[in-house]
C-alpha cells in the first residue's frame, strides 16, 4: 500500500476533514515564493476548517491538485510545517494536525521567520518594549551577586573582543548576557524571544554583512547599562536601554524604514 493510499484512507475515516477539504476554496498559487504561500494556505485551511490536534490532513496529491502546484513543492511546504510542530507525520499512516505549544512555536520561529529588515524592525520594537518593562519591574530585586555576575559576563565579552572573535560568537554571547539579565523575571517566554531575536540577527548579518560598528563602544554601552542597574535608578536604566539599542535602530533607519521606540516616546 502506498503512502498516498494510506493517507487517503485516514482522511476518508474523518468526515470533518474530508468535507471541509472538498468544499474549501484554495487559490491557484503562482507567486515566486511558493513554499511560503503554500504553508500560509495550509495554515488557513486548518484554522478555517476548525481542525484540532490529531485531525488527519489531506494527502500531498490532494493539496497539489487543489493548489495547482507540483507535489514536490507541496511536500517541501508540509515538511517545513512539520519542523515547527504545526503538522505531525506518522510513518505509514499520514499527516495530522500537530500539538503546538507556545514554547515550541517561539523556539522554531527563528527558522521560519523571514530574515528581512522589516522583520528585524518588528522584533526590535517588541524587544525594546518588553526588555524595558521587565527590567524596570525587576530592578529592585537584583542582588549584589546578580550585579557581580553581570560584570563577569561583560569581562568575558571584553576578552572576546580583544581576541577579535567572530561576529556570530559576539551575538551569541550578547544573547546569553541578556538572558541572564532577565533571570529575575522568571519568564522563559521572554528569554526564548531574546534568543530568537539573536538568531534572526545572525541571519541578517550573513545576508547583509552587518558587523558591530565599534566593539569597544559596544562593551562600554553594556557596562553603562549594568552600572545603571546597580544604581537601581529607573530613569537612568531606561536611558541606557535606548543607548544600548541605538546601533540596530540605526541599521533599520538607514534602510529608510520607520521604527518606533516606545520607551523613548
Amino acid at each position: 500500500m502506498t503512502r498516498d493510499i494510506e493517507e487517503e484512507n485516514v482522511l476518508q475515516e474523518n468526515s470533518k476533514s474530508k468535507d471541509t477539504f472538498d468544499k474549501y476554496n484554495f487559490p491557484q498559487i503562482k507567486e515566486a515564493n511558493l513554499k511560503v504561500r503554500i504553508q500560509e494556505e495550509i495554515r488557513n485551511f486548518i484554522i478555517n476548517s476548525q481542525l484540532i490536534a490529531g485531525d488527519p490532513l489531506p494527502t500531498e496529491k490532494e493539496f497539489s491538485e487543489k493548489l495547482g502546484i507540483s507535489r514536490t513543492v507541496v511536500r517541501e511546504a508540509l515538511n517545513g510545517l512539520e519542523l515547527i510542530g504545526l503538522i505531525e507525520a506518522k510513518q505509514g499512516i499520514g499527516r495530522f494536525v500537530g500539538k503546538v505549544d507556545v514554547d515550541s512555536m517561539v523556539k522554531n520561529l527563528a527558522y521560519t521567520i523571514p530574515a528581512t529588515i522589516e522583520t528585524f524592525r518588528d522584533l526590535l520594537e517588541v524587544r525594546i518594549t518588553l526588555e524595558t518593562a521587565f527590567l524596570l519591574r525587576d530592578l529592585a530585586h537584583f542582588t549584589d551577586e546578580d550585579i557581580s555576575g553581570f560584570y563577569s559576563d561583560l569581562k568575558r565579552q571584553r576578552d572576546m573582543i580583544e581576541k577579535q572573535c567572530p561576529e556570530e560568537d559576539l551575538i551569541k554571547a550578547h544573547a546569553e548576557f541578556h538572558s541572564k539579565l532577565f533571570y529575575r523575571s522568571d519568564n522563559q517566554l521572554l528569554v526564548d524571544l531574546i534568543n530568537m531575536f539573536s538568531q534572526v540577527q545572525v541571519k541578517l548579518n550573513r545576508q547583509h554583512q552587518y558587523v558591530t560598528r565599534n566593539r569597544f563602544e559596544y562593551y562600554d554601552v553594556h557596562k553603562s547599562l549594568v552600572d545603571a542597574i546597580a544604581t537601581k535608578e529607573p530613569e537612568l536604566v531606561k536611558k541606557c536601554i535606548i543607548e544600548h539599542f541605538l546601533e540596530p535602530v540605526e541599521q533599520v533607519e538607514k534602510a529608510n524604514i520607520r521604527i518606533s521606540i516606545p520607551c523613548n516616546d
